[in-house]
């Protein structure tokens, strides 16, 4: 391999990590300030790189959060579908699509988090949530036959 392959790769990769790093530091403080409370410099001071990076591998604030709401839509609903496969399999709910379900309630999951991390009262919160979630659960399990 040249040596302009090896600076390439090299440089390729370190854009990676800044860019992993954005994403990582994004997502902690979207969820612990909420969306409206975290600025640029404190997305940038947590992933250790200059507002410059930021900006050299996102337009914005606005593009960060897509980027992370869509790798959360697309890769925390994998663990769900998993989940609700066995389910379904072992017949401890009814079988729904799949992949629709398992988005579904990512989103719904995402969400709450939001509405926790927002809330006066988060221990509160957490309980409103937490309820409402088994009980959504418990409207997909199978019914046995009377």
């Amino acid at each position: 391999m040249e040596v302009k392959e090896q600076v390439k790769d090299l440089r390729l990769a370190q854009g990676e990590e800044t860019r992993t790093a954005l994403l990582a530091a994004a997502r902690e403080l979207f969820g612990a300030n909420g969306y409206p409370a975290t600025s640029l410099d404190e997305i940038a001071a947590r992933a250790g790189v200059t507002k410059g990076a930021f900006y050299h591998h996102f337009r914005g604030k606005t593009d960060g959060w897509d980027t992370v709401r869509g790798i959360e839509m697309r890769y925390g609903a994998v663990g769900i579908r998993g989940a609700l496969r066995k389910a379904m399999r072992g017949g401890v709910i009814e079988p729904q699509p799949l992949r629709p379900l398992a988005l579904l309630l990512a989103g719904a999951i995402a969400e709450a988090c939001f509405y926790v991390a927002d809330a006066e009262d988060p221990a509160a919160a957490r309980q409103e949530v937490g309820d409402l979630i088994v009980r959504l659960l418990e409207g997909l399990r199978t019914h046995p036959a009377d």
